[in-house]
Parts: C-alpha cells; sequence; structure tokens
C-alpha cells in the first residue's frame, strides 16, 4: 500500500497550506458557478436544479449584457483582490445549449483577463456531453476547458434516470461523447450520482474495468428532511473497500472518498482545521448572483438581491441568502457539535440540512449512515497512519 501511504502523507504535508488559506466572510469570492443555460436537452429523474420553479422564469441562455458586466466585474474583482487563482465551472442546465460562438468570444475575454492580471483563472464545466462536437471539441480544447460528464453507470443504471424529453435513455450517446472526446485527446472526468439501491462493485466495474475511467466522483443524493430516503451507508463503506482494496494502486481518484479521507487523517494525526464554510458562488442567466446552485433542490428559497449588472462579485456576501448559508455551513446544529466526525462531514452537504421548520439548522438528513461511513472509514486508515510515518521517516 505504498501509494496509499505516500497519499496519507501529502494529506498530512497539505495541512499548513490549509490553515494559511482559511477563508472568512469578507474573504474575496475565488470561485464561481456560471449558468450557460437555464435548461436542458435531456430530462434527468433526481434533478434539483428544475424543482424550484424559479429556474424556468429566468431567460433561457445567459444574456449578452450579463456576460460583458461579468467580464468587466471579474476584471475588476482579480485586480482588486490581486488574486492568484480564481475558478470558473460552466454549467446548465445543460451548458453546451450555449450557442458556441459566443461561448468562444466569453472564453477569449476570459483569457484576456488571465493575460492583463497575472490571474490563473482554471476554467471547467460539467455537461451530459450529447451536443458536445468536433467544433466545441475544438474551442474546449485550444481555452485548457476541463470537462466533466455525467455518468451514472451501466446502461440499465444511467438510463432509468437519465433519460431524454421522450423517456428514453441517453447512455449510448454518453458514452459515444466520452470516446470522442478520448478521440480528441482530452481527459474525461465523471461525475456520478449514487444509486445505493445497486452494489458499488458493478458501478466501478463498469466505470473502471469496462470504460477505463480513472477519475470521478460520486454525489450523495440531493435530498433533504422533507423527502423520502434510501440509506447511503452500505453503498460508500463498499465504495471504500474497493478504493482501499484495488483502485488506489491502480491510480484511481475519487474524489468524494479523497475529501473525506484527507479529513479523518488529519484528524487522527490532530491536525485538523475544521470544516471551512460554503464559498461557492453561482451566477445565473439573469445576472443574479446567489450561493451554491445545489440548495435549489429545497424549494422556496428567496431569490437573490444581488445582480451581477449592479454589484461586484463580492457584494454577493451582502444577500440575505447567501448570509445564511455562510452562517450555517460554520455553525453546525447541537447533535453535530457532539459527533466526533463533526469536522470531517461538516454537517453533510448542506442540501441535506434542509427542512422546512428548522430551514439549514439540522443535521444531514443521513447523518446516521454518515457516522457509519465515517466510522468504518476511520478504522480501515488507522493502520496505515503508522506505516506512512515509518516511510516518510525512512525516506527522510
Amino acid at each position: 500500500m505504498r501509494i496509499l501511504e505516500r497519499q496519507i502523507i501529502m494529506f498530512e504535508l497539505s495541512t499548513a497550506a490549509n490553515d494559511a488559506n482559511i477563508q472568512t466572510h469578507s474573504s474575496p469570492v475565488n470561485e464561481l458557478i456560471l449558468k450557460l443555460a437555464s435548461r436542458c436537452n435531456i430530462n434527468c429523474s433526481y434533478c434539483y436544479w428544475f424543482r424550484d420553479p424559479l429556474v424556468l422564469s429566468s431567460p433561457k441562455i445567459i444574456q449578452p449584457e450579463v456576460v460583458l458586466a461579468f467580464s468587466d466585474k471579474l476584471h475588476e474583482h482579480v485586480s482588486l483582490f490581486k488574486m492568484k487563482h480564481f475558478s470558473i465551472t460552466f454549467h446548465g442546465g445543460e451548458p453546451t445549449l450555449f450557442p458556441l460562438e459566443r461561448f468562444e468570444a466569453l472564453c477569449q475575454s476570459i483569457h484576456q483577463i488571465k493575460q492583463q492580471t497575472h490571474c490563473n483563472i482554471a476554467l471547467s464545466m460539467q455537461s451530459n456531453g450529447l451536443l458536445i462536437d468536433k467544433n466545441w471539441l475544438k474551442v474546449l480544447k485550444k481555452y485548457n476547458v476541463t470537462l466533466g460528464i455525467s455518468l451514472d453507470g451501466e446502461q440499465q443504471i444511467h438510463d432509468k434516470y437519465r433519460i431524454d424529453h421522450k423517456g428514453r435513455g441517453t447512455y449510448l450517446k454518453t458514452v459515444a461523447a466520452i470516446e470522442r472526446l478520448r478521440a480528441a485527446d482530452l481527459s474525461v472526468y465523471i461525475l456520478s450520482v449514487a444509486d445505493p439501491q445497486r452494489g458499488a462493485a458493478l458501478f466501478v466495474d463498469h466505470l473502471v474495468n469496462q470504460l477505463g475511467i480513472k477519475q470521478f466522483d460520486v454525489i450523495i443524493p440531493h435530498l433533504h428532511h422533507e423527502n423520502k430516503v434510501v440509506s447511503i451507508a452500505d453503498y460508500f463503506c463498499d465504495l471504500f473497500d474497493q478504493y482501499m482494496d484495488t483502485l488506489i494502486e491502480q491510480d484511481v481518484g475519487i474524489r468524494i472518498l479523497d475529501k473525506y479521507m484527507k479529513q479523518i487523517v488529519l484528524s487522527l494525526r490532530q491536525q485538523n482545521p475544521g470544516p471551512g464554510y460554503i464559498s461557492t458562488v453561482t451566477l445565473l442567466t439573469d445576472g443574479s448572483l446567489e450561493a451554491t446552485d445545489d440548495l435549489r433542490g429545497a424549494g422556496g428559497l428567496a431569490p437573490s438581491i444581488i445582480n451581477i449588472k449592479t454589484h461586484t462579485l463580492q457584494q454577493v456576501c451582502e444577500d440575505p441568502l447567501w448570509q445564511e448559508i455562510y452562517h450555517s455551513s460554520l455553525n453546525l446544529s447541537e447533535k453535530c457539535l457532539s459527533c466526533e466526525f463533526k469536522d470531517t462531514c461538516a454537517g453533510g452537504p448542506m442540501a441535506t440540512r434542509w427542512s422546512d421548520k428548522n430551514r439549514f439548522d439540522n443535521p444531514s438528513v443521513y447523518c446516521n449512515d454518515l457516522f457509519k461511513i465515517m466510522t468504518h472509514m476511520k478504522n480501515r486508515l488507522a493502520p496505515h497512519i503508522d506505516k506512512a510515518i515509518q516511510q516518510e521517516t525512512l525516506e527522510c
């Protein structure tokens, strides 16, 4: 397990950097989800975005005046705060519904800002991939846009949830899109929603062994206390066992497990800096600036009072909902505060903490599952920490 031990060492070495970069309420915004389109060309049954009827009242694609204002405000923002890094994720709906010529112009504008400010602005896109043709591939490659494709596993599972507007599955078209990316020498990152009713073994076998995917993330379903949920504990424990037993040695990366592993390792070494606050900002097609977009699944949340056409990027912090999310991400529920994993799971994904009665002042609806998952991971990781220490000592 030499790769795992090295990974543990890197987790610990990064602690100093984490401590130096812990943000406060006044820290500059450095991560943005840019909604190029508010509609989608498929109709996923679990999509949180369309649970909020307000979404359908916004422009179908981002307005030209919003793009212009965003470019101006982005330049102003990174210059004012002398920023070295900023990340933008192009999102939707489906972002490739946005006209390609306008997308290329937007990327060129961002590229000019990078050159003028010397800020490393990282670009990524999350897409279902169905509309990405050779022209899209050319532009994505030209501007070094990292592309994430949504694929939920084998065809039977993917086509159960990710269907088009005529009820047809999209698996075959999605896999074809992945092959187009590979043929264009673009790396493929897969984003999957966990289906705890199927085993993690089938999911891993399909992605890793059949499709040759090396990097992916598995999302906890965006459900909350007003929804009926299915336990995720056995699924993620099984996924972690496979990660530990074989996948890490195969140079496979699973983002959610890496995130939890890092926090658990640091906690066991009493180096945990604690949970960071929710800082992601979303720019909607009408110019509104609001908190992270997955909260749309809660429904009934007030629209933002901040708009890029009339405000700066940093003024999103003045929006009441953004402030509520910020404070809720730092101030966990009473149950969470007494939990040994409070710094590891940080109360669970914010969207899973919602209830109509207490809003975000709850533990995650998956609280018991998360505790079981964290305990399982801790018990498996503990013996390897000593090995990592021994390896580090020998190499010094």
